[in-house]
Parts: structure tokens; C-alpha cells; sequence
């Protein structure tokens, strides 16, 4: 259980650490901060999508739902049935997580 909330919470300083450092630069023009190759200017809903979504969800609910039950690892899989509609799947494919969410979840989305 130990090992689920430290890896859930660096997940959630990653994903922090990307949208401070490169999602909010990109939205804000700041070119001089941040060396933005040409082709990727402007395109930061479609390199980021929902990420600031992902973000909330993780922050706000499923890591506040998974810290209920570290005194009791052996519930835990309530949590991720509880919350399993919010995403559809997550598969690894040559190393890279990739996250598809339930669209209508997270309107504006270009996934």
C-alpha cells in the first residue's frame, strides 16, 4: 500500500512539474523561457490534451480515495472500482503509458 500512494503521488508531482514547466509556458507565449521548435507553437491542447484534467482527478479525488484505505490495504480495489468510468484504459506500449479517457468526461479533449 506503501509503494501504491508514493508511486500515486510522484504521479502527481509529474504531472504538476509537466504543466508548470512546459504545458503553461507553452500557453503563455513565454518562447524566451522555454526554446519551443517552431512546428509545436500553438499546439499545446493537442501535445497536452486533458493533461490538467488528468491532474484534478488525480489530485483532487483518486489519491485523496487511495490515502482512505492505508490502514486497510485489503479494500483497496473499491477504489479503483469506484473510479474505473473515469478511465476507459490504460495500456503500455513500448514504454509509454498511454491514457485514454471517457470523452465525455473531458470535453475540448483532441484525443
Amino acid at each position: 500500500m506503501a509503494e501504491l500512494l508514493e508511486t500515486e503521488r510522484s504521479y502527481v508531482k509529474d504531472l504538476e512539474l509537466s504543466i508548470n514547466c512546459f504545458l503553461k509556458p507553452m500557453r503563455e507565449k513565454s518562447v524566451k523561457e522555454l526554446p519551443v521548435p517552431p512546428p509545436l507553437i500553438g499546439k499545446e491542447m493537442i501535445i497536452f490534451a486533458n493533461l490538467e484534467e488528468i491532474l484534478a482527478f488525480h489530485k483532487s479525488i483518486f489519491l485523496k480515495e487511495l490515502e482512505k484505505y492505508e490502514t486497510m490495504p485489503e479494500d483497496v480495489g473499491h477504489c479503483f472500482v469506484t473510479w474505473v468510468s473515469l478511465v476507459r484504459v490504460a495500456i503500455r506500449m513500448r514504454n509509454v503509458l498511454i491514457i485514454f479517457p471517457v470523452p465525455h468526461l473531458f470535453p475540448g479533449s483532441e484525443i
